[in-house]
């Protein structure tokens, strides 16, 4: 032990380079507990470099013999060559907060660094890294002289760098306005390697002892450490970016704690009237100063579904359905910490028109109080000529109460009726926006699904149907178990919208409800000769 120990004499510097690496270990630790996803996992690979570069480097500077700093000094070539591509990687994780790059991009990022740690590794017998190192006397440090590969290894871990605090930068400057913290902390941590980089190039200690690299990237590492545990960077995008998707017609918004708007799909742009960077980080009460209605949703953390209006530069107003979401930090103890806000606006006009229609027709079934089908019927000619004129997609659905022929018989009219009166109210009371619901005629029911596909009206269907199973119950001893099986179909189904027709819609539902019933009853087809079951 005395001659380990006698194989290094530790001085300031080393000293200096020792606490660093604990103190990177200690950080490591704390993010691995924390179990941050996303970026985070990159950020955990960047700490592992940066303390394994920061105590190799240490040893290295302490060791009196020539083999033995080159020995440590190889140990640190796979961090240091690792440290820019994990820096890169979480960069890029974070500023698109999407998949990109995924961890089959990983191997083909290392692959030069593995090149690099091979030669260090093999240097006795190839000198592409280094062209020869020497012991200096005057320092007791080695001198490394660079190789051709050393110039390529740079050059690459430069570029990494450059890439890697382009994109932090880049999503700085889309942070809120009064979240000044953050953007200081995201770009500290950005620029704090390439800065020490670019002075080791011009200073023309690059590669020698003491190299302050591993230190410029623990000081970055620990910024964002930092910005992840107090200001909460790595949450609320990626959290609402899962929902965002850029294609998507409706209108997404992400709002934070503070008021200020922190991201939002083309469509919400679209909505507002602006150009997207424009909205970046604008207070709301300024984005929505025409709106009617909005001041509500962003005060309270409760989730909600309402309609709100805006008036139209042309005179005139238009109306949305916006459903509000809280993003709340799970992680947090006690009370979940609010991380902001996520509202969808869906454009509610065709559903006011279709519910003006529906007021003017007034004719209800007596027993049921839905829409009987007389006036279903005239409102399918209308969505259908919607259709074809402005491409707004709805599905239909005929359901069919299981087993109600067996009531009437063993129970009475009366049951019978008291069955549909509760099957009814269930499907008022689950009823979406836009929704149509109609008795088709005695046990048969139609339901209509604005602005829904046919999938997204499965989903429903089946919730409705456990509900039914679960609430509603024909005689008392609960012999007779109660259910429907449903057909559905929807408007994209048909090639052109000149081939749709109301008989057709109605023909295409019809027999799949007769191939639900077919497959057992108690489930939903949508497109199939079995279809989807409740799971009760």
């Amino acid at each position: 032990m005395n001659a380990l120990f006698s194989s290094y004499t530790f001085h300031a510097v080393s000293l200096f380079f020792l606490a660093s690496g604990i103190f990177a270990s200690g950080l490591l630790s704390f993010v691995r507990r924390k179990r941050f996803g996303g970026a985070g996992f990159y950020l955990v690979l960047f700490l592992w470099a940066v303390s394994h570069w920061c105590l190799a480097g240490a040893l290295e500077g302490a060791a009196k013999t020539e083999a033995l700093k080159l020995f440590w000094r190889q140990v640190a070539t796979p961090a240091a060559v690792s440290c820019p591509v994990f820096f890169f990687l979480f960069a890029v994780r974070y500023a698109l907060a999407g998949e990109f790059p995924t961890r089959n991009w990983i191997p083909v990022l290392l692959a030069l660094p593995g090149i690099t740690v091979t030669l260090a590794f093999t240097h006795g017998r190839f000198h592409g890294l280094w062209t020869d190192v020497l012991l200096k006397p005057e320092t007791g440090q080695l001198f490394f002289e660079p190789g051709p590969w050393f110039w390529v290894q740079a050059a690459y871990s430069s570029l990494m760098l450059l890439a890697g605090a382009f994109f932090i930068v880049k999503r700085a400057l889309r942070v809120s306005r009064p979240t000044l913290p953050q953007f200081f902390v995201l770009v500290a941590g950005a620029l704090a390697p390439l800065s020490v980089n670019a002075f080791s190039f011009l200073l023309g200690t690059c590669g020698q002892f003491p190299d302050w690299m591993p230190l410029a990237f623990l000081f970055s590492a620990g910024t964002l450490t930092v910005g992840i545990t107090r200001f909460g960077i790595l949450d609320l995008v990626p959290v609402a970016r899962s929902l965002l998707v850029e294609t998507m017609p409706d209108g997404v918004l992400v709002v934070d704690p503070r008021g200020g708007i922190a991201d939002l799909n083309p469509a919400m742009a679209a909505i507002l009237g602006r150009d997207r960077e424009e909205v970046y980080g604008m207070k709301i009460d300024e984005a929505f100063r025409d709106w009617w209605g909005m001041c509500g949703f962003f005060q309270g953390e409760e989730d909600c579904l309402a309609e709100v209006e805006r008036d139209l530069p042309g005179g005139g107003k238009a109306a949305y359905e916006v459903q509000v979401s809280t993003l709340r930090d799970r992680r947090a103890k006690g009370k979940p910490a609010l991380m902001g806000k996520l509202f969808v606006f869906r454009d509610a006009s065709l559903r006011r028109e279709v519910e003006e229609r529906l007021r003017e027709a007034a004719v209800i079934d007596t027993l049921t109080g839905l829409m009987n089908m007389r006036a279903a019927y005239g409102l399918l000619e209308e969505m259908v000529k919607g259709k074809r004129s402005d491409g707004t997609i709805f599905s239909l659905a005929l359901l069919d109460l299981d087993h109600f022929k067996k009531i009437n018989d063993t129970l009475g009219h009366r049951a019978g009726d008291e069955v549909l009166e509760k099957f009814a109210s269930l499907v008022l009371r689950s009823s979406t926006p836009g929704q149509v619901s109609a008795r088709y005629g005695g046990d048969e029911f139609l339901i209509v699904f604005s602005d829904y596909c046919k999938r997204e009206a499965e989903i429903l269907l089946l919730g409705l149907l456990e509900e039914v199973r679960l609430s509603i119950w024909a005689d008392p001893e609960r012999r007779i178990p109660m259910g429907f099986s449903a057909g559905v179909v929807d408007t994209e189904e048909f090639a052109a919208p000149s081939e749709m027709t109301v008989e057709k819609l109605l023909e295409r539902a019809d027999e799949r409800l007769y191939q639900a019933k077919a497959a057992g009853r108690s489930r939903v087809c949508a497109d199939s000769s079995i279809g989807s079951r409740s799971k009760l």
